[in-house]
């Protein structure tokens, strides 16, 4: 009843309308840089909520576009990646996190395919990603609710969706699920996915095992069982949620257990926007510190210190770049016209025998800041708010 309701919705009006370097990251043999990248993973850093962008050669894919206070960063982006056409879009559910931006992305791209849930959502943004919807049909856009599918880009490149049931309550059952595979690299996209759900996926004896997944619920327990997770088997896992947001994601106990597993976690909130890459065996990171040639050699959590390092041959102006605590969200921002010059080395010092000479060591606070309890990496951010560094 609720997808009737939708598609009729949709028909109404429309009737009314008619009126750099990349950095390794796997296991295999590593090389200097991808000699034909062949697919590119973008995971936009769009605070609570989720958007990826994905290009398949020159086949370009969006799942989800939200929340709204990221609008235009990722309309800007699409530009600045100079998109004009979307050839798929996939809508996982309609949450204001996920669909915000949806209406704008309409406006301002041709988007050629869509592919939702067909759960009705009545919502501003679900109202107006509808109104848009409906415009984009008129122009010769296709539209189809998710039903299992195979999507063949090339030979060796292709967009799998997962049927996963429409008789859920809860919507974030309803979620869109997608499997993206470039050769040999494989990329699982859930949505918010709860518990339930992923049994269920696991039930369908479908193939979910992939090498990245984007983690579900932005790494919630109420997502991200065990079982489902090893049935995944990544390597890799990309996080979206805001930075210190209310929800206090991603849990704790999603982080622990990813890390008991040995899976490499990247959270946008503290890497900003992850962009990994591929030619079909290797996957790659693009890392900013190739601009900087930056090391964090050491986390001295016992001594309270953080060694930064500078292996360039230029020296960084590091004004306004900040160094910051994962456990406890505390920053130390570098002093105004500070320079780290060539092959030199800088120690941030805290707790009580923190000390400085303002040149080759730094006092943060003579508070303890790093937690030798639980999971506290160090990252350094430049003034732009990037992430260009972590260490644990």
């Amino acid at each position: 009843m609720i997808k009737l309701k939708k598609l009729l919705l949709i028909l109404f009006i429309c009737i009314s309308l008619t009126s750099c370097t990349l950095e390794t990251i796997n296991n295999k043999e590593p090389q200097d840089s991808l000699q034909d990248i062949k697919a590119e993973f973008h995971f936009l850093n769009v605070g609570q909520g989720d958007c990826t962008l994905i290009k398949l050669g020159e086949y370009i894919v969006l799942v989800d576009a939200g929340p709204d206070t990221a609008e235009s960063y990722i309309i800007q982006y699409l530009n600045d990646m100079k998109i004009k056409d979307i050839d798929l879009l996939i809508v996982t559910h309609p949450h204001d996190d996920h669909i915000a931006a949806l209406a704008s992305v309409f406006k301002s791209f041709n988007v050629k395919r869509i592919i939702d849930s067909g759960y009705y959502h009545p919502n501003k943004y679900y109202k107006a990603y509808e109104a848009a919807l409906a415009q984009e049909l008129l122009l010769g856009a296709k539209y189809s609710e998710d039903k299992d599918l195979k999507i063949e880009v090339s030979e060796d490149m292709y967009i799998e969706i997962f049927e996963n049931g429409d008789d859920w309550q809860e919507v974030n059952n309803q979620s869109v699920v997608s499997k993206i595979t470039c050769g040999e690299v494989e990329l699982l996209l859930t949505g918010d996915l709860e518990k339930e759900g992923e049994k269920a996926l696991i039930d369908s004896a479908v193939n979910i095992n992939a090498d990245i997944f984007v983690a579900g619920h932005h790494g919630s327990i109420t997502a991200n069982t065990k079982k489902f997770v090893q049935s995944v088997n990544p390597k890799y896992t990309v996080i979206s949620a805001g930075f210190d947001n209310i929800y206090g994601l991603p849990h704790d106990e999603v982080c622990d257990m990813f890390e008991n597993q040995g899976v490499k976690m990247f959270e946008t909130a503290y890497y900003g926007t992850i962009v990994l890459k591929t030619d079909g065996k290797i996957i790659k990171r693009e890392s900013l510190n190739d601009d900087y040639r930056l090391e964090i050699t050491k986390v001295d959590k016992v001594n309270e210190t953080v060694t930064i390092k500078n292996n360039s041959n230029k020296s960084l102006d590091l004004s306004d770049w900040y160094l910051l605590s994962y456990a406890g969200n505390q920053k130390y921002s570098f002093p105004e016209g500070y320079i780290l010059k060539p092959r030199a080395q800088v120690k941030i010092t805290s707790g009580k025998n923190a000390y400085e000479n303002g040149t080759t060591s730094l006092k943060w606070t003579t508070k303890n800041i790093w937690s030798n309890s639980k999971r506290d990496p160090a990252y350094l951010y430049n003034k732009d708010k990037d992430m260009i560094i972590m260490k644990e």
